[in-house]
């Protein structure tokens, strides 16, 4: 994988990370205004449950945070395995 791949997947991991953490940040919030005995928790266009009760519905925020920090590290880890050997960009020549 070369410099430039490394560098655009770990762009597409660390926005996945975000979404998933504000989805987490927003499965909380929704605790504030029930509606009815549980809610549906969908991510992406995928139903991961479509009935979840009341009092789970933190572990599943809960579970997209953790994800979204194992998501965040990894894009981390895959930067710092980026080796640049030219650091110039205008390269003088004699």
């Amino acid at each position: 994988m070369t410099a430039p791949q490394k560098g655009m997947a770990a762009i597409g991991l660390t926005i996945l990370s975000g979404m998933l953490a504000l989805h987490g940040f927003n499965l909380m919030q929704t605790l504030e205004t029930r509606d009815g005995a549980g809610t549906g928790v969908y991510f992406l266009l995928f139903e991961i449950n479509d009935r979840v009760l009341w009092h789970n519905v933190s572990a599943y925020a809960y579970g997209f945070w953790i994800t979204s920090l194992i998501t965040f590290i990894g894009a981390i880890l895959l930067v710092k395995s980026i080796k640049v050997n030219k650091l110039y960009l205008n390269e003088k020549r004699s």
